[in-house]
Formats: structure tokens, sequence, C-alpha cells
């Protein structure tokens, strides 16, 4: 029997003989029992202890492949902006690099609400119960020269690689 389930089962049937028999030939198969359900339960935990260690082990790699890709992606991060501040500089908006052709581009405005009490309602839409001011709308009116209150619209570069 190497199955605990098969071990379990016949301690089952060794504790209905123990009440049923007046010899003492459960007591052996008891003890016998015993020594199984003990080295079972001995190689359980171990396996338990091995996986454990497993487990904190992967957790402890995670941890350093996360720092890794956080170093390498700052990484990236900084070598555009360097690029990108040195094309700026140049004046140059195109380049082309071997295999690769780099340019800066002119990146969508964007609209951060500064104050939402300050926006006039033409730039707000009602969502039931919230209003809410309509980015799209102050967006559009700055391009057309229009100052929104409440609002700055930013437009900035962004370096891009193909």
């Amino acid at each position: 029997m190497s199955h605990l389930y098969d071990l379990t089962a016949a301690y089952c049937q060794i504790a209905v003989l123990a009440e049923e028999s007046e010899d003492g030939a459960w007591e052996q198969a008891l003890a016998d029992l015993s020594d199984s359900i003990e080295l079972k339960a001995e190689n359980i935990v171990k396996l338990i202890r091995s996986l454990e260690a497993d487990a904190e082990a992967y957790s402890a790699e995670a941890n350093r492949m996360r720092e890794q890709y956080r170093t390498r992606h700052n990484r990236v991060d900084s070598l555009k902006d360097y690029l990108q501040a040195n094309l700026e500089v140049l004046g140059l908006t195109k380049v082309k690099a071997g295999l690769f052709r780099v340019g800066l581009h002119t990146n969508p405005p964007s609209c951060r609400i500064v104050n939402q009490e300050a926006v006039p309602s033409d730039y707000q839409r009602v969502i039931p119960e919230q209003r809410v001011v309509d980015a799209r709308a102050v967006i559009d009116a700055w391009k057309r020269g229009e100052l929104v209150p409440g609002t700055e619209v930013s437009q900035g570069k962004s370096l891009r690689i193909w």
C-alpha cells in the first residue's frame, strides 16, 4: 500500500476488526500500518517542504526578473529621452539611422482639468447625475485658439522608432 488513501482504508478495516475480533491479531496489523502511515506522512511533509522551497525560489526569481525589467525599461526611456533631446537641439525631425528611421512627431493635445468648477457648461457633458468636463471639446476649442477657463492644454513631442 503506497497511497495514503489506501492506508486510511486499511486503518478503518483494522478498527472494525479490533471491535469484532477476540484475539490480538489486529494489534500487529495496526503496528505495521502505523509505521506505514508515519513513513507516508514523513514523505508527504518532505514533499511539501520541497515545494515550499521551490515556490520561495520562484518568488525570489520573479522579484529579480521584475527588477531587471524595471531597470531595462527605465534605461530605454532614458535613451529615448537622450536621443530626442539631441535631435531637438540639432533641429532634426527625421533621421535615417542604418536599419532604422527615427523621427520626432508632435503628440495629440491632451487636456488636464485644473478646476472643474471653473469650466463653462458648454464644455461639460452630463453623465447620469454627474457632470464631467468634455476634454475633446476643450481640445477642439484650443485648436481654434480659444482658452477654456479651468483647463490647461499641452502638446508635447515623442520619439518614434520604426
